[in-house]
């Protein structure tokens, strides 16, 4: 084994001891009576100091149940690639779509996810907003780096272990991530609304910090659409959990600042839009695609055949 390999078997191995450190301080940032030493304030009460037209209705932040429970998931599936074996050996190695690079990435998400945990509750409300812009980046480089590491080697995945294996890393792994990272991005347009509106008795009022911030959000769903449709859609076309996620939170979002005076509401609801407009758009180009894919294969086959007789 070399270092490369020992490096991914070490970093598989401390992946669940990191997300437990994660879980525990983000669970003791929520009690509601505060904790001393450790946090201040609590989640709970900033949220409520801190209210924007972005802000979800309290239901939504049920997801995190979810979230928690698909991170685990993968990390599960990561610990029994190094139990399980296939023709050329442990399947963690052969091949490797859970790279050091993916690691290495995820876990610094994780230590900025704590961060902003500290920077929000001591209210440093604009290194709350790089922290967390920090903590989104990072997740998506892991998921970029683990994206490419799967594409490179899906068939030897296919070839080694089996379609059910690579069906379980778009589902578990990469939706896992996306759902996390995709709620996250979320929230980093709301922490950038906060850090508008409050920062210094704020820059910019309350509705047009949340107008900017639902405009910016709105131009990424957009563009990513396009981005992954095209640029990115051999690394990304098994990825649908972050329209979900967008669905959800604008629903939240509605729900907790529904005002038909406020500009704000429709444009969320344009963003809910949107995001289902997207999601049927990657649908149907992930079928065409899959469609036009099959017909070549069986064109070449064809082709084989004919010319061998």
């Amino acid at each position: 084994m070399d270092s490369r390999d020992k490096a991914v078997l070490g970093l598989t191995i401390a992946s669940p001891l990191v997300l437990i450190v994660t879980v525990v301080f983000n669970a003791l940032s929520t009690i509601p009576t505060g904790n001393g030493d450790i946090f201040i304030s609590n989640q709970v009460n900033l949220s409520a100091k801190y209210e924007t037209d972005l802000t979800p209705d309290n239901y939504a932040f049920s997801i995190w149940s979810l979230i928690y429970v698909w991170q685990l998931a993968w990390i599960v599936y990561a610990l029994t690639t190094i139990c399980r074996r296939n023709i050329k050996g442990r399947v963690l190695l052969n091949p490797i779509v859970l790279p050091i690079w993916f690691y290495v990435s995820w876990i610094f998400s994780c230590i900025f996810n704590i961060s902003w945990l500290f920077m929000f509750d001591r209210e440093f409300l604009v290194g709350a907003f790089i922290v967390i812009l920090l903590y989104a980046l990072t997740g998506y480089a892991a998921m970029g780096f683990q994206a490419i590491a799967t594409e490179k080697s899906k068939d030897e995945v296919r070839k080694y272990n089996s379609e059910l294996e690579l069906n379980v890393i778009y589902v578990i792994v990469q939706n896992g991530l996306a759902t996390l990272f995709s709620w996250i991005t979320i929230a980093t347009f709301l922490s950038l609304s906060i850090a508008l509106a409050y920062h210094n008795g704020g820059s910019m009022s309350v509705q047009d910090a949340s107008t900017l911030s639902l405009s910016l959000l709105l131009v990424v769903v957009i563009v990513w659409s396009i981005l992954e449709n095209t640029v990115f859609f051999k690394y990304a076309h098994a990825i649908y959990a972050w329209y979900g996620v967008l669905v959800w939170a604008g629903i939240a979002i509605l729900v907790k600042n529904y005002d038909i005076d406020n500009p704000n509401t429709p444009l969320t609801i344009t963003i809910i839009g949107v995001g289902l407009v997207c999601f049927v758009i990657k649908v149907i180009v992930h079928y065409n695609r899959r469609h036009t894919l099959k017909s070549h294969i069986l064109s070449n086959k064809v082709a084989a055949l004919t010319t061998a007789m």
